[in-house]
């Protein structure tokens, strides 16, 4: 508003000068003109005393002289004519410019009347701005005192801020530094601890590979003792099917003897082969218990040799069960091993966070 009114009272100004100038123009060219009018009538005053003079001298002067004076009368009416036509030429621009004049000042007046109004209301606006201005100053000013006691505040939290900020930037370096401190001690003993697990998994897997190379030796020996007992096993078992034939070919001949010496005797399995039910006849020859007796030798000395297998085999077996219960016990301390290594890398981490 304050720029719309600054420009509407220079323009009204700049009019004003203008009109000042015109009316200034007017003014000069009215005076010219009055001028004008008085010279030409001084002048033409002049010309009719001129004239009278002239007139009394003509009855005076010879007819020699009347020529000259002819002409000299011609360029005073050509003079004469040319005043009169200015002086109407003068009149006419007088009367135009007079004409233009009002009609400027007309214009001008109905422009000043309604820049007037407006300036009128435009008055009334800056009245009223200014009445709004005033009171929006009120609360500028208000403003600018609750501002200032609000930066003061403002400079005395910073103040504090900044003081609180070096406190805790103290308390947190010290913290950090004990932080990391027990972290940095934490941390070589955790290094410490998986250099030891590394070690004992180290060892345990060396244990474990020894151990799978031992059982892979050792079933092959037990394979090869086993091979080697089987071969004696056979050996002894043809041995004593030989032994068997060769008493079954005495116990033959004893029988086919008995027969010849008319003796019966009934014919009755062995005493490995008897069940509970059965039982030797007391009256058979001592030859005939002789044979019979033969039997349980012979039946002895296999069960001494299938005992004997047996208890090799039940040997091997309980080294095979031996071996494979140290392997079993060795994988669970290598998977005992393996958790703790992990659980102690995952405590170094969440200790680092």
């Amino acid at each position: 508003m304050i720029p719309f009114m600054d420009r509407l009272s220079s323009n009204m100004e700049e009019a004003f000068s203008r009109l000042g100038s015109l009316s200034q123009r007017v003014s000069f060219a009215t005076g010219r003109v009055q001028f004008l009018q008085g010279l030409f009538a001084h002048k033409q005053a002049k010309w009719k005393n001129e004239m009278e003079v002239l007139k009394e001298n003509t009855e005076k002067v010879n007819d020699g002289e009347l020529q000259p004076q002819k002409e000299f009368l011609d360029e005073i009416t050509r003079l004469t004519q040319e005043r009169d036509m200015l002086a109407c030429q003068a009149v006419k621009d007088a009367e135009l410019l007079e004409c233009r004049v009002e009609n400027v000042r007309t214009e001008y007046e109905d422009k000043i009347q309604q820049t007037a109004s407006t300036i009128k209301k435009f008055e009334t606006e800056l009245r009223d701005e200014r009445k709004r201005t005033s009171a929006l100053k009120e609360k500028v000013d208000v403003l600018q005192a609750d501002l200032q006691e609000s930066n003061e505040t403002l400079e005395s939290l910073k103040i504090d801020l900044a003081r609180h900020d070096t406190d805790a930037e103290k308390k947190l370096s010290t913290a950090l530094s004990t932080k990391q401190a027990m972290f940095t001690e934490e941390m070589a003993d955790l290094e410490k601890q998986l250099n030891g697990v590394r070690a004992e998994h180290t060892k345990t897997l060396v244990a474990l590979r020894q151990a799978e190379h031992q059982l892979t030796r050792e079933k092959e020996k037990a394979k090869e003792q086993i091979a080697l007992q089987q071969k004696e096993f056979d050996i002894k078992i043809e041995q004593l099917e030989k032994q068997a034939r060769n008493l079954e070919k005495e116990r033959n001949m004893l029988m086919a003897t008995v027969r010849q010496e008319g003796i019966v005797i009934s014919r009755s399995r062995p005493k490995h082969y008897q069940t509970t039910t059965d039982k030797p006849d007391i009256d058979t020859d001592e030859k005939e218990n002789k044979v019979i007796e033969a039997g349980p030798e012979i039946k002895e000395s296999a069960a001494k040799g299938e005992n004997r297998n047996s208890r090799k085999t039940e040997n091997v077996k309980n080294d095979e069960e031996y071996d494979e219960q140290s392997i079993a016990n060795a994988l669970h301390d290598l998977k005992f091993l393996s958790e703790a290594l992990l659980s102690l890398k995952d405590d170094h981490i969440d200790g680092m966070h």
